[in-house]
């Protein structure tokens, strides 16, 4: 038995890589080389991908390259498709600091949103520098085409959103608030600032009027800090974060668009691998999958605003509500010998070592630790220069069987079509890992 079994996985292997042989032509006039600049972008970026109104760029954090990769994409959406918005996910908090140091060059902004990340991925010199590379791009724009960052993530830092809220936002007289100040959201038990929360959570959303007479302009901040905080506990105590945290970030998604006006505008997103899939299964919401279903419903009915009530459970936002989307694009990264940056509390003491942070390497796709079948014909494109992109082909430009695998979709995506998770790979290769922001404070143990 098991000698048949090793022998239909040598001929599926050996199918799939001859498949991705047959899209080699393809993969050589549609690659753009990024070797400290992007070259001949045009190849990839065509006028047609380029009439999408949403570019998500996927990352496994904590890898150098990147970030530079990352900026440099942003540059040129920027110039050649008019990009305005600038999805990240982070939190709300995240993004004000971010904002507020790209109006202002105050480097005390970039401390006060990296401080909370000790010891993560995002903690590191290489975000900062983006940041800079942003706000110079920023300076060289007339002000109504300047970067606007729009945070969509759930509010994994709550005990900082809860001190926001109380010392910048809530009046000493507003009730949410006198229950709020209640807290110690520092030293306090999680099931406590639940507790407190969810009480004020429901004054605030049984007394609307009220704050927002009360708040003035400081309401629509305010009502999205303690959505999108009620959101994280809410998730957290159903046990259904990983499933639904991406309909959340459509909900602050929608709350932005709604903020700025945004219609037609163009954003470009960063996000982790998963998050930039454009299909999912039911019940595991994906921010690329929702997008792309948005997309398309919005081109078919011909309407501004959709309703995906006719998605599978637990895949659309919690209020149903959606805007229209005038195309998405998902940007999948695949890393070659890389190496990673890896907070030292998770990383594995036999890897070489650096205080408070592992280097790790990094082999895989974006996403599950997969690699890609065709990782072999990147490589030979690729010839060893820091980073290609790849515009892939649809599945009807090479005759290949049915029954092949895509040779560009990770195993656990078997089954799939390659236009249906994303249309273009970024391959990086050999890039060093990320570098520690500046000295941790932690005492080692």
């Amino acid at each position: 038995m098991l000698p048949n079994l090793t022998a239909a996985f040598v001929l599926l292997v050996t199918a799939t890589t001859a498949a991705a042989a047959d899209y080699e032509p393809f993969l050589r006039d549609h690659q753009a080389v990024w070797d400290s600049t992007l070259q001949n972008p045009g190849a990839v970026l065509t006028d047609s991908l380029l009439a999408n109104q949403i570019f998500l760029i996927g990352e496994a954090h904590g890898i150098a390259a990147t970030y530079s990769v990352q900026y440099d994409l942003i540059e040129y959406l920027q110039g050649h498709a008019g990009v305005r918005y600038l999805l990240l996910e982070l939190a709300y908090l995240d993004g004000y600091f971010i904002n507020r140091y790209l109006a202002t060059g105050g480097t005390t902004y970039i401390d006060h949103f990296l401080s909370p990340y000790r010891e993560t991925f995002s903690w590191s010199k290489d975000m900062a520098g983006f940041l800079g590379k942003l706000r110079a791009l920023n300076l060289s724009l007339p002000e109504d085409r300047r970067l606007i960052v729009l945070p969509l993530d759930l509010e994994f830092g709550h005990r900082r959103a809860i001190t926001w809220l109380c010392d910048s936002l809530f009046t000493p007289a507003d009730s949410a608030g006198i229950l709020l100040r209640t807290l110690q959201p520092q030293t306090d038990s999680a099931a406590k600032i639940i507790r407190v929360f969810t009480e004020a959570w429901e004054h605030f959303t049984a007394h609307d009027s009220l704050y927002r007479h009360s708040l003035a302009d400081r309401y629509a901040e305010t009502a999205y800090l303690m959505r999108n905080v009620h959101a994280r506990y809410d998730l957290h105590l159903s046990g259904l974060q990983d499933q639904r945290r991406d309909s959340v970030m459509l909900d602050n998604l929608n709350f932005w668009r709604d903020h700025y006006s945004i219609t037609t505008d163009k954003m470009v997103g960063l996000f982790g691998s998963y998050h930039i899939v454009q299909f999912q299964d039911p019940g595991d919401a994906r921010l690329g999958a929702i997008l792309r279903e948005i997309a398309e419903s919005s081109r078919h009915c011909g309407i501004s605003d959709v309703s995906t009530t006719a998605a599978p459970p637990d895949t659309t936002s919690q209020t149903g509500d959606t805007r229209r989307i005038d195309g998405v694009v998902s940007f999948y990264p695949v890393y070659d010998e890389c190496m990673q940056m890896f907070p030292g509390a998770q990383a594995d003491d036999t890897l070489l070592s650096r205080k408070y942070y592992q280097l790790v390497r990094y082999f895989s796709s974006g996403m599950d630790g997969d690699t890609l079948l065709a990782v072999g014909i990147l490589r030979e494109l690729n010839a060893g220069r820091p980073a290609s992109l790849f515009l892939l082909p649809p599945t009807d430009a090479v005759a290949v069987p049915a029954s092949v695998a895509s040779p560009f979709l990770p195993a656990t995506m078997s089954g799939r079509r390659t236009e249906e998770a994303f249309q273009v790979i970024i391959f990086v290769h050999g890039s060093p890992a990320a570098e520690p922001y500046g000295v941790n404070e932690r005492t080692p143990e």
